[in-house]
């Protein structure tokens, strides 16, 4: 008789310890455009990000399908004190 109860073999497929982690940004400060652009990131599609803080500027680079690089810049700006926050709330 067939014990249904037994354990299942190990997975053949090694475990290497690289596993996704959401929580993990990659870049590292900058201090211009032309640091972003110089970078050297992975060619695997993960978006890079590189704070800019003496200008208040993020900057994002990634390596697109055909090979070619795509550069974002985004912009600080504080939010005001004065901004509604109460307003056009849904209320049904």
């Amino acid at each position: 008789m067939y014990n249904y109860y037994q354990q299942q073999p190990a997975s053949s497929l090694p475990r290497t310890g690289n596993y996704y982690s959401p929580s993990l940004l990659k870049g590292h400060p900058v201090s211009s455009l032309e640091e972003v652009r110089a970078a050297s990131i992975d060619f695997d599609g993960t978006v890079f990000y590189f704070p800019d803080l003496g200008n208040k500027r993020i900057y994002t680079k990634t390596i697109l399908m055909d090979g070619t690089s795509n550069v974002s810049m985004y912009e600080l700006k504080p939010i005001p004190n004065d901004a509604p926050v109460t307003g056009d709330f849904i209320t049904r």
